[in-house]
C-alpha cells in the first residue's frame, strides 16, 4: 500500500497561526467588548437594557454579545438580535418581580 507524502521542504497543508485554535480548527479570540451599543461601559450578559427605538418592548436582559451583535430577551417582545452599530441600547434597572416590596 502506498501513502502520499509531501516532498521534503514543502509547506505543510495546515499551518498553526499565532491565534489559538479550537478543536474544529477555528480561530478563537477573547470576546471584544469594544462598541456594542453603549456609550462608555460595554454591555455584558446579564445587563438590563431598553431599546429607545421600541419602548413598547420593555426592559430586556442581555443574553450574549458578539462584536456588534447583541442578543436581548425583552419582556414584551421576546428574544431579539440587535445590531449595536445601528441601535444604541440604554442601560436600565432590572424590573421588580410581581409582589416584590417597592
Amino acid at each position: 500500500m502506498r501513502t502520499a507524502c509531501a516532498p521534503v521542504g514543502a509547506t505543510p497543508a495546515f499551518t498553526q497561526s499565532a491565534e489559538k485554535k479550537d478543536n474544529v480548527g477555528l480561530e478563537t479570540r477573547a470576546p471584544s467588548r469594544k462598541g456594542n451599543g453603549m456609550k462608555g461601559e460595554a454591555l455584558a450578559p446579564g445587563d438590563w437594557v431598553a431599546n429607545p427605538r421600541a419602548p413598547e418592548w420593555g426592559a430586556g436582559q442581555v443574553q450574549s454579545v458578539i462584536g456588534e451583535r447583541v442578543t436581548v430577551n425583552f419582556e414584551n417582545a421576546g428574544k431579539r438580535l440587535i445590531d449595536a452599530a445601528e441601535v444604541r441600547l440604554e442601560r436600565v434597572e432590572p424590573p421588580r418581580p410581581p409582589g416584590a416590596p417597592a
